[in-house]
């Protein structure tokens, strides 16, 4: 199987399931801990199991970093324009 930390587009996924496809795997399903509410257009279709659907923000936390960092933060934050001014990079 395959684990997700988020979904966004779903574009590296897509690969992989297509892949996956290609394997002649009989069934997929994907599982995200977080999706974040974009456009339909935009979005990965095929998300079979969701933790949180989550706003399109910047997160960190596990696993997820910001240039590097935050990605042991036992919780998920989001990153504040402000916080990415004081880290450097905008």
């Amino acid at each position: 199987g395959t684990r997700v930390d988020a979904v966004i587009t779903g574009g590296t996924l897509s690969h992989v399931i297509a892949v996956m496809k290609a394997a002649g795997c009989a069934s997929i399903k994907v599982c995200a801990l977080l999706n974040k509410r974009i456009p339909v257009e935009k979005r990965l279709k095929q998300v079979d199991f969701v933790g949180f659907s989550v706003p399109n923000l910047f997160l960190v936390g596990h696993g997820l970093d910001y240039a590097d960092s935050y990605r042991e933060c036992a919780d998920i934050w989001v990153v504040s324009n402000l916080g990415k001014e004081k880290k450097g990079k905008t």
